[in-house]
């Protein structure tokens, strides 16, 4: 499986030979760790500990990745952009560390199904996030506090989606794709659950709706979720980026 299928040539002040070079380097550290699964060799094959302990220090590797596609999200002379959150779990590092690269410049909107508690919703506040409690589901129900992805956007008022973070235990396996027909946002990072089948039809269909993959690795904490990162094609100029290849928009 090739990972970086997509790169920011602006992370390296466009220039295209340093941006390919890095490329290489990483699709041979990822190269190298399939070679040592040592499959169909005489010699004993990894155990599936170390297999996964190599493949979660590789997916350390991709944080700098990250972070500077975060830091190249923000200019001066740009309007506040906007970070739709669903399933904040307590959990706020990466809107947190997005609003200190950026200068608490952006807007955040956090859902979860679970009232936050008073440390988060304070935190979330002061770096101008809007919190609040409800359930993702595929039919909105207000008595319940059940709600679609689309509808939520609809009644914050919300049009325009820089980041769309995802981690919703399964139910972006239904409600996902609704919402992506009927909404773009530059870019999505989602925590995938299911299996193999599940994870290829998904990713399929996001494909399809004109998203690149640029980022991916197996949960740190779990073998069960995986996460991906994506960039809308009309959103890869914006960031100086250079488009490799699609994998993923195969026909079924």
């Amino acid at each position: 499986m090739i990972n970086f299928m997509m790169w920011s040539g602006a992370l390296h002040s466009n220039n295209v030979l340093q941006s390919m070079q890095e490329i290489r380097q990483k699709l041979d550290a990822e190269m190298e760790i399939l070679k040592n699964l040592k499959i169909g060799k005489d010699t004993e094959p990894d155990s599936f500990k170390e297999h996964f302990q190599k493949m979660r220090l590789f997916s350390i590797t991709q944080v700098p990745l990250r972070r500077r596609t975060l830091a190249r999200i923000f200019k001066p002379n740009q309007y506040y952009l906007l970070m739709f959150s669903l399933g904040l779990n307590n959990y706020i590092g990466f809107e947190e560390e997005w609003q200190k690269m950026t200068n608490n410049s952006n807007v955040l909107y956090g859902f979860d199904a679970a009232e936050q508690n008073p440390d988060t919703k304070n935190t979330y506040s002061n770096i101008r996030g809007t919190s609040r409690q409800v359930t993702i589901a595929v039919a909105s129900d207000p008595s319940k506090h059940k709600y679609t992805i689309e509808d939520l956007a609809r009644t914050s008022n919300i049009s325009d989606i820089e980041i769309l973070k995802i981690d919703i235990e399964g139910a972006e396996l239904t409600c996902l794709i609704p919402f992506l027909t009927k909404y773009q946002v530059c870019q999505i990072y989602l925590e995938l659950h299911g299996g193999a089948p599940e994870h290829v039809a998904l990713l399929n269909r996001i494909a399809h709706l004109g998203y690149r993959l640029f980022s991916y690795e197996i949960n740190g904490y779990s073998m069960s979720a995986c996460e991906y990162s994506f960039i809308h094609d009309k959103c890869i100029d914006k960031y100086g980026g250079m488009p490799i290849a699609n994998y993923l928009d195969f026909k079924v």
